[in-house]
């Protein structure tokens, strides 16, 4: 990523419970030090690194303002963006490092398991969805929305964009990350389905 390299959050950076968006705080698309961030920043940081429509990169950002409670702050850090059941959920697939639909099941298990409190309904869902959806259409969208397991790793345990990987091609915009979202949420539904009939 020619002229944001990586560097390693420092000490007392602040980052978020989200890869992504670490990700863009350390390699400079934000704030290194992951403070003082307009709404404005993050859209554009988005769309930039990740080739992600304005549209898409605009209603992510707001959705994750609206739902931490930092619509009106001029500018906010990314710890701020970690609230519970904003950006980060019960099981997420960032969490603990599972991916992708196959596992999601086995970490909401985990999570009821061992989260008496968890909560998991629609929303969270749903969010669960359209991070896997993110992650297919953006890093592996130049590779028919397969990704390998190396640089998926790379991106979510280093919060690095990894070596050789280059943003989309094509833009990602609502219509792409919605039918990914739905075929997703489809699988769900069938895993759900099957655990439910395992357990009768």
């Amino acid at each position: 990523m020619l002229g944001h390299d990586w560097q390693a959050a420092g000490p007392t950076d602040k980052r978020s419970a989200c890869p992504g968006l670490n990700a863009l705080a350390n390699h400079g698309y934000l704030p290194r030090d992951g403070e003082n961030i307009t709404a404005q920043q993050l859209i554009k940081a988005v769309q930039d690194a990740y080739n992600v429509s304005a549209a898409v990169s605009t209603a992510l950002t707001y959705n994750a303002l609206v739902s931490c409670g930092l619509l009106f702050k001029k500018t906010f850090d990314l710890k701020e963006i970690s609230k519970h059941n904003g950006v980060e959920h019960d099981a997420s697939l960032t969490r603990k490092d599972h991916f992708f639909a196959k596992y999601r099941q086995i970490r909401l298990n985990h999570s009821k398991e061992f989260n008496p409190e968890v909560v998991y309904g629609i929303r969270q869902k749903i969010l669960s969805a359209g991070e896997i959806a993110l992650l297919l259409l953006v890093l592996g969208g130049n590779t028919d929305n397969e990704i390998d397991i190396g640089l998926l790793e790379t991106f979510l345990k280093d919060e690095r964009v990894p070596d050789g990987w280059r943003k989309p091609d094509k833009v990602v915009g609502v219509v792409e990350l919605f039918n990914s979202n739905s075929e997703i949420m489809k699988k769900y539904d069938e895993l759900e389905k099957m655990h439910a009939q395992k357990g009768k």
